[in-house]
């Protein structure tokens, strides 16, 4: 069983259709309800890495706030110059059971190195294209421990009246998760060591779960705090941690 962690390579976006209450440049804020929405029903977004990166992996998700990515068709190319002519790398995609979980889409693929990418994506039985966030870069493998906890909080306000009637705020819920990695060695230390460094409580990252090819979690998450590392033989090292998702 596998767990990912990613960070994001991603340091600049254009569009090439944009809503002005909506601007491709959400898509670079922590919180998801800050959407970036095409006019239209299919639009091109240019990322710009600004050094050639390896990336393997695709991630995004639509807002907390209404619950769907508005995207049902992309396209991935990557290249070595702003200029798509003849991108040297392009990849289709559909978004299907297999790729997508609680409003997370990820993508995983032969590592690629360029500055330059482009999605193209589409919704054609929808009124225009919108989504929250995204990431391109390389993920971080580590092992997790089995008995990981999994939960989702419904932050909804309720009033009851008199005769027991219910008066309901509806919230987004928002979802948890917590685990242990036990007896991991120095470099898998380092890289989770790495992650708590950079990220600590106050920067977001992505976790992805799988077992095999099939995803088990994915979501966009906080630290509630900083894991720590217990020292339990010479370079072998364990950890748990809390995880708490972006709103």
């Amino acid at each position: 069983m596998s767990l990912f962690f990613a960070f994001n390579e991603i340091k600049s976006v254009t569009a090439s259709d944009e809503d002005s209450f909506y601007p491709a440049s959400n898509l670079l804020e922590h919180p998801t309800y800050k959407e970036y929405r095409a006019v239209g029903t299919e639009a091109s977004l240019v990322f710009d890495l600004e050094n050639t990166v390896p990336v393997d992996s695709f991630l995004m998700c639509g807002s907390n706030a209404t619950g769907e990515i508005q995207v049902t068709e992309l396209t991935l190319e990557a290249n070595t110059t702003d200029d798509w002519t003849t991108p040297a790398h392009t990849q289709t995609y559909e978004l299907t059971l297999e790729n997508q979980l609680y409003n997370i889409v990820h993508l995983d693929f032969t590592a690629q190195t360029f500055r330059y990418w482009r999605l193209t994506v589409s919704n054609p039985t929808g009124s225009y294209v919108g989504l929250s966030n995204v990431f391109l870069g390389s993920k971080i493998e580590l092992p997790i421990d089995l008995g990981y906890t999994f939960s989702v909080a419904d932050k909804s306000e309720i009033a009851k009246g008199r005769y027991g009637q219910r008066f309901i705020d509806r919230l987004p819920d928002l979802r948890s998760f917590s685990a242990s990695m036990s007896v991991m060695n120095q470099t898998e230390k380092d890289s989770m060591e790495s992650i708590t460094h950079f990220c600590s409580t106050h920067t977001p990252f992505w976790m992805v779960l799988n077992e095999g090819e099939s995803l088990l979690e994915a979501g966009y998450f906080y630290f509630d705090k900083a894991p720590q590392f217990e020292n339990q033989a010479y370079q072998i090292y364990n950890t748990s941690f809390e995880l708490t998702e972006v709103v």
